[in-house]
């Protein structure tokens, strides 16, 4: 699990300042979105992300207005240069290593699959 520096007591703290710079940097493409298609636009477009789903049923205008993904295979290298990833449950599963933020953790496991940032603090 990633963690950020250690507090003056020796614990390790969760990166809050890390996921903050990395949801404020102007790359876009620093922050990805990974899931079904609506829910992916809705969060890229809320945090100024990119959606990565499988669009290939979707209509253009469900995402005209935000960088989107089509992607129904490996995420591996899209991933690996971004800081954040935000995963709701979908098929596409992210990475062991990855940094993600697991917004459906607590009920498909996926904690167990990657480097969840969110120490459980997002589990719903």
């Amino acid at each position: 699990m990633w963690r950020g520096p250690a507090t003056p007591s020796g614990d390790e703290e969760l990166g809050a300042d890390f996921l903050i710079s990395s949801l404020s940097a102007k790359n876009p493409f620093k922050r990805l979105v990974v899931g079904p298609p609506r829910e992916a636009v809705a969060v890229a477009r809320r945090i100024g992300g990119v959606a990565v789903s499988d669009f290939s049923g979707a209509p253009p205008d469900l995402y005209r207005d935000v960088y989107a993904v089509h992607a129904s295979g490996d995420l591996g290298p899209l991933m690996a240069g971004a800081d954040v990833v935000v995963y709701i449950e979908g098929p596409i599963p992210p990475p062991r290593g990855v940094r993600v933020i697991a917004l459906t953790c607590a009920r498909r496991g996926i904690c167990e699959e990657a480097d969840c940032v969110c120490g459980g603090a997002l589990r719903i």
